[in-house]
């Protein structure tokens, strides 16, 4: 089963989604506190129930990835790792939404 994890980075605090194997499949922006990262994850914890949370996207190098958006403010929470395929990212967005029940 996938995990929350926040940790400190050089700029801020972080939280990142970790599959079941360690791959990483989320990681957010910088937030100022460990409060604001938290709140980060029940942002995408209520945003992750639909589809409609989700966004894929296809980077320059052409791989698939998605972000989670708030439905809220239309911010974006966090940006999944890079997948060779729509299978990959799809299956990507899985974990986060199973990670958010």
């Amino acid at each position: 089963m996938s995990k929350y994890e926040i940790f400190k980075g050089k700029d801020g605090y972080y939280f990142r989604i970790i599959d079941s194997v360690g791959k990483v499949v989320l990681i957010s922006e910088a937030y100022s506190n460990r409060a604001n990262a938290q709140k980060g994850i029940d942002s995408v914890i209520r945003n992750s129930k639909t589809s409609k949370g989700f966004e894929s996207r296809i980077s320059k190098a052409g791989k698939h990835y998605f972000v989670v958006r708030s439905a809220r403010n239309g911010r974006i929470l966090g940006k999944s790792s890079s997948y060779s395929s729509k299978t990959g990212r799809d299956w990507g967005m899985k974990k986060v939404s199973r990670a958010s029940k």
